[in-house]
């Protein structure tokens, strides 16, 4: 049994297990990442989701919310690819194998504490999980005029 674990553990991807984990975040921060969700590569394969997740509180005003659970879906799939909680801070940070520029949507979830059904948001959070390593081009030197 260990040694399936050490297999599966091994499959990651060593650059995403290099990543130290994303502190909390302000609630000022946290309300600006429920906004406008942040992806980003973290290298070739690993994409990096960061989202705070808000809560409707039916008079107009939304709030933070940890515990929060969210379902992320790839573009054109209309099956989730992973479930994630919101931390305490009301923001989730998943990382999951993806492509420079593909395109991930998120949707809230609410369970009814009475009936214990889903019930779903809409699935309209969208971000592209982009490459943020700068490549700078060749130096052209710049004739002097004189």
């Amino acid at each position: 049994m260990a040694l399936v674990v050490l297999v599966i553990g091994s499959a990651l991807p060593v650059s995403a297990q290099e990543h130290p984990p994303v502190a909390l975040f302000s609630p000022q921060e946290a309300m600006q990442l429920a906004r406008e969700p942040l992806s980003r590569m973290l290298d070739e394969t690993t994409c990096e989701r960061i989202e705070g997740v808000m809560w409707s509180r039916g008079n107009g005003r939304s709030i933070l919310r940890p515990g929060g659970m969210v379902l992320l879906y790839r573009a054109g799939r209309r099956t989730p690819f992973m479930e994630v909680t919101s931390r305490e801070d009301g923001v989730f940070v998943a990382r999951f194998p993806a492509k420079p520029g593909e395109v991930i949507y998120s949707q809230v979830v609410a369970v009814d504490p009475e009936t214990g059904q889903r019930q779903y948001g809409r699935k309209d959070f969208r971000s592209a999980c982009m490459n943020t390593a700068v490549q700078v081009g060749e130096v052209i030197p710049i004739k002097e005029e004189g």
